[in-house]
This record gives C-alpha cells, sequence and structure tokens, in this order.
C-alpha cells in the first residue's frame, strides 16, 4: 500500500491520507479540471491517475480509481455529452499496464473493474455497455458487397460478397450470417427497456 496518498475531486477537494487514514482535507484555489480529464457533472472522483489516462466524465457521482503502480496509457469515456450517466465506478487494479485500452461506460450504475498485475496490448476496446441497443464496432466492409436493410453487422467481422436477407445478423471471418428476423434499435439499452414496458 502507499503510504502517502492524494484523491483530488472533481470540485477541487483534495483529501490526502496516509497509510489508508485521510489526514488533511482542503479545497484548492484557482480549481482546475485535472490535466488530460474532462470533467461535466458534480461529486466525481478521479484517484492516483497516470499522466498517461485521458477521461472524459458526463455525469455525477462517478469515480475513476486507479491502483498502485499502474501504467495505464488509454481513455476512459463515462457518459456522453448529450447523454450524462452517473453512479458508475471504473477500478484498474495495481501493478497492471495498458498500451491504447479505450474503456467506455454509457449506462448509470456501471460498474467496471479490471484485476491486479493485468497486462493489455494496444487497439483494445472494453464496452462496458452500449450507446445503443446493439454494437457493430470494428467492423470490414469490403468492395462490391451488399447489405440488406435491417442488418446487423457483428463486431470485427470481415464482410465480402452478398448479403441479401434482411433483419440478418452478419458475423464472422469470413462473414456469414448468423441469425435471421432480428430487431434493433438506436435507444440504449436501459431507455429501450423503459419505453417497451
Amino acid at each position: 500500500m502507499k503510504i502517502l496518498k492524494k484523491e483530488i475531486l472533481s470540485n477541487g477537494r483534495c483529501h490526502v491520507y496516509f497509510c489508508g487514514i485521510k489526514i488533511a482535507s482542503y479545497k484548492k484555489k484557482n480549481h482546475s479540471v485535472p490535466d488530460n480529464f474532462l470533467i461535466k457533472g458534480v461529486n466525481n472522483t478521479i484517484v492516483n491517475r497516470p499522466l498517461s489516462c485521458i477521461g472524459y466524465i458526463y455525469g455525477d457521482n462517478n469515480k475513476v480509481i486507479f491502483g498502485e503502480n499502474t501504467a495505464f496509457c488509454g481513455d476512459i469515456y463515462i457518459g456522453l455529452p448529450d447523454t450524462p450517466i452517473n453512479n458508475c465506478t471504473v477500478i484498474i487494479g495495481d501493478n497492471t499496464t495498458a498500451n491504447g485500452v479505450c474503456i467506455r461506460v454509457c449506462e448509470n450504475n456501471t460498474n467496471v473493474s479490471i484485476g491486479k498485475d493485468c497486462m493489455f496490448s494496444s487497439e483494445i476496446s472494453l464496452w462496458a455497455s452500449d450507446t445503443h441497443t446493439i454494437t457493430d464496432m470494428d467492423a470490414n466492409v469490403g468492395k462490391n458487397t451488399t447489405i440488406a436493410d435491417g442488418c446487423i453487422v457483428g463486431m470485427a467481422a470481415v464482410v465480402s460478397g452478398n448479403f441479401n436477407t434482411e433483419n440478418s445478423v452478419i458475423a464472422g471471418n469470413p462473414a456469414k450470417i448468423v441469425k435471421t428476423s432480428v430487431k434493433w434499435d438506436r435507444r440504449r439499452p436501459e431507455q429501450y427497456i423503459k419505453d417497451v414496458l
């Protein structure tokens, strides 16, 4: 455990801990948002932030906690400018290293916990929630490809050729139709459930 630790809250208040016991609390003069972190909301907390991490927090009562000796190079997104979210926690465990990881949290009350001594390479996306009711990222669509109306292209699919069956899920490498008669929606899962029920 780190003997002396400082925690900076989004409102400019600092807490200083010695061996896990809070020994001081003060409000910084001329407070500004920590470098590389854009924070819009109240009562958001960042603990032990490495300088190589870039973050965006939109909402209230969110926490990002880095363990001891982390070397986290990447981005953390909690909420979006048009859709702030609340009460989320991202924890990166002690001695964890990352070289180009993107963590996205887009639903209220979501928790992400990465354990101790983990190692992440580059170009890794960790989605703890969706920005809509489907996720279709890093798909590759080749030239002269046809995709019918209402289809969903799966994550990391390599799509080439003609896919003429409407409302299908196209996934894999090489891609093929893995499911038919599907529906999708642009609303976030939480909102979709509220609207449907």
